[in-house]
């Protein structure tokens, strides 16, 4: 649901940004990029204490920092109010997220773990499929009346996890970390565990990529085909991306039960940034489909194994932790906005502007590649 509600709105965003307030496409992206910023930092932050508290309550907290950043956003004309939305809502989500993570690791069994995973990423895409044309219909309602029901969506979320908790009993009280780790001991991760660094630089390359699909192809269409053509266009691509993930992912899942995980992801880091190429330099709909069908394969292989394959590195104990400072990906999604927007001031020629981009995130599978040779954990 939370995935749902991101959907509905956030990729339209940059378009409402552009058409609603010509802003340019660099100051987009320092909109844009906030949310990144804030991810970044809250991976940090939040990472000593997500092992040490109640899960239950950081995820409360979080989803309600959610709901009151979304009924907020009708009221916000400025760039530096929507500066403000950007940080509070990647907050509540920087909370929420890494935990929903965890609690998968924690409270699966390790058979299942995969499938598991497989299947939060199924459903995360039926929500990306769905979700971007219901909003184009909903548009018509007006954007503020959207945001309205993004913020009765995560407060439903609340419910249905308050629901979910004491109808099954979950007790997470027996899965917080014994003792005090401060923030200088989590920093020690990325010093104990050279496989994981190698990871999360992979991630914030292939996310670099993968990022410039809801921040830079909107505002490349827009410029292309104008704003109303535009929404269309991006909708049914996006479309396109979840059903290749409706159809697909039960084959994700049957080659990742084959294929190690740690290859897995470096097949995926070489499809993408192949479509993203793609979709930037091709113009027919049928060419478009299929690059989107290509990326969306990228997609899938790195998407679905990189959380298993941060399990699979990851000590026990410190789950929480390790999936909230692989918010540090995030860095791609700061650089991504940035850098994409600059280029497409500076050239809106698909060709080079999407061969730069690809090429940026082709240096995914490098890292990726370095990540399966150091897997080492020095205790």
């Amino acid at each position: 649901m939370q995935k749902f509600t991101e959907f509905l709105v956030i990729p339209f965003l940059s378009i409402y940004l552009v058409s609603q307030y010509h802003y340019s496409g660099f100051t987009v992206g320092t909109i844009l990029a906030v949310v990144a910023i804030t991810k970044m930092v809250m991976s940090f932050v939040a990472s000593p204490f997500l092992d040490q508290y109640d899960k239950k309550v950081i995820i409360y907290v979080g989803l309600s920092i959610c709901v009151i950043s979304f009924a907020s956003f009708p009221f916000i004309h400025n760039y530096i109010g929507f500066i403000a939305f950007s940080i509070f809502s990647s907050v509540g989500t920087s909370l929420a997220v890494p935990l929903y993570k965890a609690l998968i690791s924690i409270l699966s069994p390790e058979d299942k773990k995969k499938l598991v995973f497989n299947l939060r990423y199924y459903l995360i895409n039926l929500a990306a499929a769905f979700a971007p044309l219901l909003s184009t219909q909903w548009q018509a309602i007006g954007y503020a009346n959207l945001f309205y029901a993004v913020a009765l969506a995560y407060s439903i979320n609340i419910l249905v996890f308050m629901y979910t908790f004491t109808k099954f009993n979950v007790d997470l009280s027996h899965f917080k970390q014994a003792t005090s780790l401060s923030f200088k001991q989590s920093i020690n991760i990325f010093k104990n565990n050279i496989s994981f660094v190698y990871l999360i630089a992979g991630a914030v390359f292939f996310v670099f990529g993968y990022n410039q699909m809801t921040v830079l192809l909107p505002q490349f269409f827009t410029h292309e085909h104008g704003a109303h053509s535009a929404s269309s266009l991006y909708a049914q691509l996006v479309l396109v991306n979840g059903i290749t993930v409706l159809t697909c992912q039960y084959f994700i899942y049957k080659i990742g039960n084959k294929v190690p995980t740690k290859n897995a992801v470096m097949i995926g880091g070489t499809l993408l940034p192949i479509g993203l190429f793609l979709l930037g330099t091709m113009t027919h709909i049928v060419l478009l489909v299929v690059a989107m069908f290509i990326f969306t394969i990228g997609e899938m292989f790195v998407f679905t194994m990189l959380d298993i394959r941060i399990d699979e590195i990851s000590q026990e104990g410190l789950k929480g932790s390790y999936y909230s400072l692989a918010g540090l990906q995030n860095f791609g999604g700061l650089v991504a906005p940035l850098l994409g927007g600059y280029l497409l001031d500076v050239t809106q020629h698909g060709f080079i502007l999407f061969g730069i981009l690809a090429i940026i995130t082709f240096m995914s599978v490098w890292m990726f590649s370095l990540s399966k040779k150091k897997e080492i954990y020095a205790a």
